[in-house]
């Protein structure tokens, strides 16, 4: 998944930091995935559901043995608050072909390419059933000293090459 940063502000009308200086909240649908450039990317993972549905509106993101890596978030840290965030929480619903396939949500920081931070969140214990949509809560703490310049990104890593769907994207950056 390769992306690069962007200077511009997160323009995103589910976005309101207004409700609490200490959390910013994005969420997307996947509904205008190509409208919501240029926080967002990886645009070819964003698929209309074929054979069920999808678990809001018409589209989700792919992941399988072609694209390892689903529709994600990334902004530079800056972009996002004046404040350094000290964790992140990334919600949103899966759906996957297998029961316990190998994927992950990821959270990776870096600094003009050099990674930071990365973690990822194993999805495998959280989907017990194949064929049905099931919600998953990952958090993740920042321990690193990082800097308002660093690049920040969230999204699914499917290494195990199996068919799934993402839907209902949630990032809560919590200050």
């Amino acid at each position: 998944w390769g992306c690069s940063g962007s200077d511009q502000k997160a323009d995103n009308p589910n976005t309101d930091p207004t409700k609490d200086p200490n959390k910013l909240v994005i969420s997307n649908d996947l509904e205008n995935a190509a409208a919501i450039i240029p926080s967002w990317s990886n645009e070819k993972t964003v698929v209309k559901m074929d054979g069920a549905p999808a678990h809001s509106g018409q589209f989700v993101s792919l992941v399988d043995d072609q694209f390892q890596y689903s529709y994600g978030f990334h902004e530079t840290i800056g972009n996002l608050n004046k404040k350094l965030p000290k964790q992140v929480t990334v919600k949103g619903w899966i759906y996957s072909s297998i029961a316990a396939p190998d994927i992950s949500i990821v959270m990776d920081i870096n600094d003009n390419g050099k990674q930071v931070e990365w973690k990822a969140y194993s999805l495998t214990p959280v989907i017990n059933e194949a064929n049905k949509w099931i919600e998953y809560k990952a958090n993740f703490d920042i321990t690193k000293p990082i800097q308002a310049s660093y690049l920040i990104k969230c999204f699914a890593w499917n290494p195990g090459k199996k068919l799934a769907y993402l839907d209902d994207f949630e990032i809560t950056i919590d200050y």
